[in-house]
């Protein structure tokens, strides 16, 4: 376990260093070399050392790595209107790197999801990937959807039916929708089939999502105490689609559910993970 939480401060010091970051890599890397000579009685003096001074930084310069990494990502936006031809190949890979380390991130945060969609547009694949999973029937939003959908086959007469088309979008609110689903299908269409089969039916459905890059689309995390905004700029991703260095595709979601199943019924309870919850609970 220790050495493979040093193993990942490595890999992280090497991204954060192929992005362009210089001070920021200074924390993990001390604090890796922490980990990795916790343990050795010789270095007991050296390893104290180590760690005060990821303490002492931590405490004097807590607000650097946001502000480095807002200053690198404000650079390469402007860079970006010139051009994707323009972007340096270690630029590129400093890019490729972010992402990762942002599918990383949203696997640890529990949003699994995204996190994988995320990951796969930089491995060279099929033009549709299926996930076979309920995880759409988390938001309030599809579950809706559905129970129209319900109604409308057995408004329809018959004992197979063909669905017609819904579209779905989201706003990102955490107060009204389950972000992880958001981030994971936004936007998203659904369609499919609903079979009689005595009193009851079963939904057999297939939603889509296209998985790419926008240029001029930015998603703002937070504001610092500074107030400086830092945002991750798809712009930047959309590079490297653009230089071949990502895939994109369209994510299949199939499943199925009963015309029974009590989830239909719950049409605006919003299912949140840990780290919505802990959000939920600091913003409202």
């Amino acid at each position: 376990m220790r050495w493979g939480a040093v193993l990942l401060l490595v890999i992280i010091t090497l991204g954060m260093l192929t992005f362009g970051l210089r001070i920021t890599p200074i924390f993990t890397a001390l604090l890796g070399f922490c980990l990795a000579v916790w343990r050795f009685r010789r270095l007991r003096l050296v390893r104290w050392i180590a760690l005060l001074l990821v303490i002492a930084a931590t405490i004097l310069g807590w607000y650097v790595p946001f502000h480095e990494y807002a200053d690198r990502v404000e650079y390469l936006s402007r860079k970006k209107i010139e051009g994707p031809n323009t972007f340096s190949t270690i630029e590129l890979a400093g890019i490729w790197t972010l992402n990762i380390g942002m599918a990383a991130g949203g696997w640890l945060a529990g949003f699994r999801e995204v996190a994988a969609e995320t990951l796969l547009l930089a491995i060279p694949g099929p033009n549709e990937r299926q996930w076979a999973s309920d995880m759409p029937m988390r938001s309030p939003k599809v579950r809706r959807v559905l129970a129209e959908m319900l109604r409308e086959a057995r408004r329809s007469g018959q004992t197979d039916y063909k669905l017609r088309k819904y579209r779905i979008g989201w706003s990102y609110n955490p107060r009204h929708e389950s972000i992880r689903t958001a981030l994971a299908l936004n936007p998203f269409t659904i369609t499919g089939h609903a079979i009689k089969h005595g009193d009851r039916w079963l939904l057999k459905l297939r939603g889509t999502v296209r998985i790419e890059y926008s240029r001029k689309y930015k998603l703002m995390l937070f504001r610092s105490l500074r107030g400086r905004k830092i945002v991750i700029d798809e712009g930047l991703f959309w590079v490297l689609q653009e230089r071949g260095w990502f895939f994109p595709y369209q994510a299949v979601w199939t499943w199925s559910v009963w015309s029974d199943d009590p989830r239909l019924e719950d049409l605006n309870s919003v299912y949140r993970g840990w780290l919505e919850k802990l959000l939920f609970w600091l913003m409202f």
